[in-house]
């Protein structure tokens, strides 16, 4: 995240808040569901905050949802729909929520704030923000942008043209053609 963020919620010390490497126990060991999961992180990093900033993937049979970790206390979490596919590097990917859409996202009772005292929050109306620009701004790490790129060139060639660390590319995508399980391994090796 920009320093000017890591300032409005930093990150708990080192042996305070939560790391990214219990949050599979903390949570497969408690939900029913991924919207289950996603509430017991939630409540969890209210109560204890984050040692760092993370994304995690939480799924069950029918759903799926990715939780980001932006500093000690704030995080937003979407649930992904069905006909898209998404391939994302180590970076903030949530583009543009709406704070009042409820059924689909999950916000820290302090993002809003947050958000607010950023100099460019980057929203639209009163409740739609873009929460991946103002929290880490441009220019994207090549390093993590790449896959993100990559996933859509490979995918979704029609969604994307030349490479850019300057381009936020979008987290969801369709793909142009349907994908194999095949296609998914050899991005992985890619």
């Amino acid at each position: 995240v920009s320093d000017e963020y890591a300032a409005l919620d930093p990150l708990k010390e080192e042996g305070d808040g939560l790391r990214e490497m219990i949050l599979p126990a903390v949570i497969a060991c408690q939900a029913v569901s991924a919207e289950d999961g996603v509430k017991i992180l939630a409540s969890y990093i209210d109560r204890y905050g984050s040692a760092e900033c993370s994304t995690t993937l939480i799924s069950d049979r029918n759903e799926a949802w990715i939780f980001e970790i932006y500093g000690g206390s704030t995080y937003a979490a979407m649930r992904l729909p069905e006909d898209r596919m998404a391939v994302f590097g180590n970076e903030i990917m949530l583009g543009w929520a709406d704070l009042d859409a409820k059924d689909v996202f999950v916000f820290s009772p302090k993002l809003r704030g947050c958000l607010e005292k950023l100099k460019d929050p980057v929203k639209k109306g009163k409740n739609r923000y873009h929460l991946a620009r103002p929290i880490e701004p441009g220019p994207r790490r090549p390093y993590s942008n790449m896959r993100t790129w990559r996933g859509h060139q490979l995918f979704a060639p029609s969604s994307t043209g030349e490479y850019s660390d300057d381009e936020f590319y979008d987290l969801l995508f369709r793909p142009d053609k349907k994908v194999s399980v095949t296609e998914i391994m050899q991005l992985y090796g890619d």
